[in-house]
């Protein structure tokens, strides 16, 4: 039963006993109601109702930021790999912390959440961005309802964005000739060479070791990816994005002259530097570390593409987009192309990519005519069929 006490006119504390902890602790959920004695018995009623059910409601006093915090640790760094908990907790910290995190975790509401959504929409943000937030949320949020800190899921129901294509830039076969053009003057023109000819994510090149590279089968095995915490961590080595992300990629001639040569510079600039760390990074910087990925694309990929004469807002991930289309456009079958980018499916890289090759459209348009063309022209011979003049009357009763 709840007791009722007056703290003064219209207002009320509600206090509800608990079952008592493992140590034999005795606990209760109060709250502080304001309003007639009535509603304080009913709103009494209700967090009985609360503990019947088995929602333990002392996380009342839990907020938000505290419940993200438990639920990252507990639920998410157990299972996911170092990069995705990165990701998960700059995401939450980046839009979802500053505006509720304060909050208690019992009084979020629908409300709460959506307003995050119409802050993200209004500055701008991406469908993409905005739902891949939700994603997150959603599942902290029903965790929290699995674990019975809350009742319901804040996040159910909440309106979202339509999901928009993701805006690509790849280069033109012309766009990448003068891009490697430009580039052989770069202290990175290996890099880029590799980079837009193999699609691999610009993490995974930079993680690459010697050993990964064979000369003799002009292939390279790609098998993790860096990790560059932007928070003053450091860096580490982790798995690639996805499952599929570990896989063995063709390399052209012109790449692996490139990296020959590259490999003999970097050997001359080793013994040079007498003290090197034993990262065997086929890409490093002249102290033999791993290289910061936003300092590449800001110090190295802008002044190439400016000389070029291509757009400065293309960026390292161009160089992915330009090898997948290319091959596409050359008539590599979508699973070989899928396979060597490391995409979780076929049907992601037909869906990401296809729209961007109007050959293959005009392709397909060629081989249905071929297929149905002729078929649908010619004259029907032979067969059952009977013209309209021949054809047998039904009988009355049909």
């Amino acid at each position: 039963m709840a007791q009722i006490e007056a703290i003064k006119k219209q207002y009320y504390r509600i206090t509800v006993w608990l079952p008592r902890s493992p140590e034999g602790k005795r606990n209760y959920e109060r709250e502080y109601f304001k309003g007639s004695r009535e509603d304080a018995k009913k709103r009494g009623r209700e967090l009985e109702e609360e503990v019947k059910s088995g929602v333990v409601q002392r996380s009342r006093s839990m907020t938000v930021d505290q419940y993200l915090d438990q639920w990252l640790r507990l639920a998410v760094q157990p299972k996911v790999a170092p990069r995705t908990l990165h990701d998960y907790t700059s995401l939450l910290k980046r839009y979802v912390r500053d505006h509720i995190g304060a909050l208690k975790l019992s009084d979020l509401e629908p409300l709460h959440i959506q307003h995050i959504y119409s802050r993200m929409r209004d500055a701008k943000l991406s469908p993409r961005t905005i739902r891949y937030t939700h994603t997150v949320l959603h599942a902290a949020l029903k965790q929290a309802v699995r674990w019975r800190q809350i009742r319901s899921n804040a996040a159910e129901g909440a309106e979202l964005p339509q999901s928009a294509r993701r805006n690509i830039s790849a280069l033109t076969e012309q766009e990448l000739a003068r891009f490697a053009s430009a580039a052989k003057t770069s202290e990175h023109y290996c890099l880029f060479l590799l980079a837009a000819t193999t699609g691999l994510r610009p993490e995974e090149y930079l993680a690459l070791e010697w050993s990964a590279i064979d000369f003799d089968a002009h292939r390279v095995k790609v098998s993790r990816a860096l990790i560059w915490e932007r928070q003053g961590k450091g860096w580490s080595f982790g798995p690639t994005k996805t499952k599929k992300g570990e896989r063995t990629v063709p390399i052209t001639a012109a790449a692996a002259e490139a990296l020959r040569a590259h490999q003999r510079e970097q050997t001359k600039m080793r013994m040079k530097a007498g003290k090197w760390p034993e990262l065997n990074l086929v890409f490093c910087t002249s102290r033999g570390g791993p290289i910061d990925p936003g300092n590449l694309g800001t110090r190295s990929l802008k002044p190439v593409l400016d000389k070029a004469g291509l757009p400065d807002t293309l960026n390292l991930y161009t160089m992915r987009h330009t090898a997948i289309t290319l091959w596409l456009a050359a008539g590599v079958s979508p699973k070989t192309v899928s396979e060597w980018a490391g995409h979780a499916s076929v049907s992601f890289t037909l869906d990401t990519y296809a729209h961007m090759i109007p050959s293959m459209e005009r392709a397909g348009a060629a081989q249905i005519e071929a297929m149905f063309g002729g078929i649908l022209a010619s004259k029907p011979s032979g067969g059952t069929h009977l013209s309209p003049k021949k054809q047998r009357k039904p009988p009355a009763n049909d």
